[in-house]
């Protein structure tokens, strides 16, 4: 089994509610504070974003805290997601973090928005994810995350390809619409990841786009054939009754 693609379901839906209230009073004038969390650099909203996953791989829920707005949490206290975090990242051996690539990142006056994905490992091995939107805005502690969302649709393209990696190709078939796995099979590809003359190893998404229901995704991918090859593949989605369906792949198979 590739250990790339190992447990990919252990974190995406704790992971989709991630938010912590801020716990830090600041002593002393309101606007020294806000002027010192300018200077910092540490104190930008991606810096906030990549501390703040930072805190949640060491199990330092009181950090983690601190960098969320106080509303959040008490909304995801109610919802009891903080406890399902505490026991999913509880135990550093269970998942670390190996890094958050920030994929976009905007900001106007006091609000920003983050777009990117932490990468978890586990003891078997890589956990994907899919790209996750932070929303943040600027206090006067500085900036406070309030809300995190998943794109479901990145994970429908990871789940695909997972499948591939593993050679299920009916639980790939489930993820695609019907036409298209019938144009995957005229090309003669369903043959090749059958026979596995193509072997999958990875799948890292580039960029993503979402417009009402369909998506776009721009993705790279890993092979083995028989070297070790890199290609690009830009996917659509469309969306049916809360369910995304992969609807064209252009490019992204090997030669």
């Amino acid at each position: 089994m590739n250990r790339r693609f190992v447990n990919r379901y252990m974190a995406t839906v704790v992971l989709a509610c991630l938010g912590i209230a801020t716990i830090i009073s600041l002593h002393g004038s309101p606007r020294v504070a806000a002027v010192l969390a300018r200077l910092n650099p540490e104190g930008t909203a991606t810096a906030v974003v990549e501390e703040f996953y930072q805190a949640i791989s060491r199990g330092d829920i009181h950090k983690a805290q601190a960098l969320t707005a106080e509303s959040y949490w008490r909304t995801l206290e109610q919802q009891g997601e903080i406890k399902s975090w505490q026991e999913l990242f509880g135990d550093p051996a269970r998942l670390s973090l190996k890094g958050f690539t920030v994929i976009n990142s905007t900001q106007a006056g006091d609000e920003a928005i983050v777009e990117g994905r932490a990468e978890w490992v586990s003891q078997s091995g890589k956990v994907p994810q899919a790209i996750q939107t932070i929303n943040l805005r600027r206090e006067q502690s500085g900036w406070r995350i309030y809300l995190i969302r998943n794109k479901e649709y990145t994970g429908t393209v990871e789940t695909f390809y997972y499948y591939l990696s593993l050679g299920q190709l009916e639980k790939a078939k489930a993820l695609l619409e019907p036409q298209l796995w019938q144009t995957l099979q005229k090309q003669g590809i369903i043959n090749k990841l059958a026979s596995g003359a193509w072997k999958m190893l990875d799948c890292k998404v580039l960029s993503t786009g979402e417009f009402s229901n369909t998506a776009a995704v721009q993705i790279e991918l890993t092979w083995l054939n028989p070297k070790e090859v890199r290609t690009n593949a830009s996917l659509s989605l469309a969306k049916s009754k809360d369910t995304w369906a992969i609807a064209k792949i252009a490019g992204g198979w090997p030669r």
